[in-house]
């Protein structure tokens, strides 16, 4: 296994040398934190190394906010880690990635990453019957934590999960909680780049948001059908820019999982709503014509099988047009979750129209 730890990471180095970019070497140390104390046996440590390629990027704004002024990083990073007793195997990763100042602390970054995983030993290949976290080799991969850059150092502090978004089933997901020591080699021939073809939204406007988000599903238990369902979220609301690259508002979710039809009637359950109401609290921020998107709503309305008054969303979406426009279409993906365990994912379509 160490020998295979080398390859990986000799790899990946040579990987990250021939670029003509900024690129990161990291070692990382995962730990897999279980979504209850029944699934305390998957509790444990990993290792690993991460390789990133990334270029600084201008805000094109002319807020004169410390938090505009700074450029953020936009790259891509792959990683290995090594799980000695993990229930689903070791890792293979690759995400996109955004490092963004925050508040006004100098050489802190909001990092975020996104796209998707390789596990080496999912449930269908060892059938052992404790994996009812990880029942695909693909799944997606998100990262959010705080970085902070001294020098040529870099040190990071993240949450990471994995699952297939109940497209194949085992799909608890597994979370992890991870540390990282790193070293950034900086490109002689790497500048910021322009976004020339970006014009900043107006200071204090505001817009109206309508959506619609299928996506399709199978159910959590093992004593129903195991096939899939189709599931969807519309979402009507407001959005205030209070900069030129950050907004904020609120949306009125109207969801359905039609899995949850299944697993009613296998509960004997009578009652049923034909959708849930929840009321959901936004946040944006825009880097180019790509956005990063992270929601939390309450549940107004909500059927029995809906365990959690609460969910979240996090999600990126790109929008056509230019910010003169009047009315922008956009689309994007985005994961609805209950406490970090997801309900399934959104596949949006929708249109903003300004104020």
């Amino acid at each position: 296994m160490l020998k295979k730890a080398i390859f990986i990471l000799s790899f990946l180095t040579v990987v990250a040398l021939q670029a003509q970019q900024n690129y990161s070497i990291t070692l990382l140390g995962s730990y897999t934190v279980p979504n209850s104390s029944e699934w305390d046996y998957i509790r444990g440590f990993g290792y690993g190394v991460d390789a990133s390629m990334w270029v600084p990027q201008r805000w094109f704004s002319s807020d004169s906010s410390y938090l505009i002024r700074i450029p953020y990083n936009a790259g891509v990073r792959i990683n290995y880690t090594r799980f000695p007793d993990g229930i689903a195997g070791d890792r293979f990763g690759i995400l996109g990635f955004i490092q963004e100042p925050i508040l006004s602390i100098p050489h802190l970054y909001l990092d975020m990453g996104v796209l998707a995983a390789i596990y080496t030993n999912p449930f269908r290949r060892s059938h052992d019957n404790r994996n009812v976290f990880i029942g695909s080799y693909l799944n997606c991969l998100i990262q959010v934590g705080l970085t902070y850059k001294i020098k040529a150092l870099t040190f990071s502090g993240k949450f990471a999960h994995s699952s297939n978004g109940y497209l194949y089933k085992p799909n608890k997901g597994l979370n992890y909680l991870q540390f990282e020591v790193g070293h950034d080699f900086r490109s002689n021939n790497a500048h910021t780049q322009n976004q020339l073809s970006f014009t900043p939204t107006s200071l204090k406007t505001s817009s109206l948001l309508i959506s619609i988000a299928p996506g399709i599903v199978r159910p959590r238990l093992t004593e129903v059908a195991d096939r899939y369902y189709y599931a969807y979220t519309i979402r009507l609301g407001w959005q205030y820019n209070f900069s030129q690259v950050r907004a904020a508002g609120i949306t009125l979710d109207v969801t359905n999982n039609g899995s949850h039809d299944s697993i009613r009637v296998a509960e004997h359950d009578p009652y049923k709503l034909p959708f849930n109401v929840a009321l959901c609290a936004n946040y944006e921020t825009w880097y180019n014509h790509i956005s990063l998107h992270l929601g939390i709503a309450y549940y107004l309305l909500r059927n029995a099988q809906v365990y959690s008054p609460y969910y979240e969303r996090i999600g990126a979406f790109y929008h056509f047009g230019d910010d003169k426009c009047k009315i922008r279409h956009f689309v994007g993906v985005s994961l609805k979750s209950h406490a970090a365990h997801i309900d399934f994912i959104e596949w949006h379509y929708g249109i903003r129209i300004r104020l």
